[in-house]
């Protein structure tokens, strides 16, 4: 017998979410980086802190985006949202009270949960077999949440060690503006993108030890994972390949 009602709905609903789950998970994040912008390019101080909760908003959707995609168990599930829960208020509070103390709070909480997703994302692609949109989405996902991380860890390395960065073109707004949170969020998330794609434009520079080390090792952890997903998904295509001929000579 075929299960009708609620409960076989929510069933279908869950099936349904966890089939594009890092589509949704990549929708999301392309999302929060485009209203980051629009928030960056706002005049009226009304209307960029108004952005500023979107973005807290945008966040948060993107939080709830990752649990989903990453929550395959219990143990997982669990972990997943005794992280997400308070990096997702931490954020929400950060929009509206710029205190350091809830700053770095939010940043940590934010750290570990993106982290713990990008490990188990990276599971998820080297135990596949086969290349298909889902597999695509969640690389493209891994690649853009590296971003997101060292976005946080750079907003950590201004709030404790100020002056960190060099400003090479920048008006009063955009000093001393690499605070990932608020309407201010583009500046580290385009520096963060710029160190990891290795572009390297020279308008904003680090100065201090610790935002040195930090580019240095995003540039090369970008470069090692587009080089070694590159292998993965050539492997997997050629494997692909040579299973089909067999299977047509047989």
């Amino acid at each position: 017998m075929t299960q009708t009602g609620p409960i076989s709905r929510i069933a279908r609903i869950r099936r349904g979410a966890q089939a594009y789950r890092f589509i949704s998970l990549l929708v999301s994040l392309l999302l929060l980086f485009f209203i980051a912008a629009v928030g960056y390019m706002l005049e009226d101080p009304s209307q960029r802190r108004l952005a500023g909760f979107a973005i807290a908003v945008l966040f948060n959707l993107m939080l709830l985006s990752a649990v989903n995609a990453i929550s395959q168990t219990r143990r997982t599930m669990t972990t997943a949202v005794a992280l997400v829960v308070p990096a997702g208020l931490l954020s929400l509070v950060s929009a509206a009270w710029k205190a350091d103390a809830v700053l770095v709070l939010n940043n940590l909480f934010s750290i570990a949960f993106i982290a713990l997703v990008v490990v188990l994302v990276l599971d998820f692609l080297f135990r596949s077999e086969t290349v298909d949109t889902n597999m695509i989405c969640a690389s493209l996902c891994v690649y853009l949440l590296l971003g997101f991380i060292w976005a946080s860890l750079y907003s950590l390395c201004e709030v404790f060690r100020p002056d960190s960065f060099v400003y090479a073109y920048a008006d009063e707004f955009e000093q001393a503006s690499m605070v990932f949170g608020g309407e201010k969020s583009l500046v580290p998330l385009y520096y963060s993108f710029v160190t990891l794609t290795t572009l390297g434009y020279g308008d904003i520079v680090p100065v201090s030890p610790p935002a040195k080390i930090l580019a240095v090792l995003e540039a090369v952890i970008g470069q090692i994972y587009l080089t070694v997903l590159v292998a993965r998904l050539v492997g997997l295509h050629i494997a692909h390949v040579t299973s089909g001929s067999s299977e047509n000579k047989s």
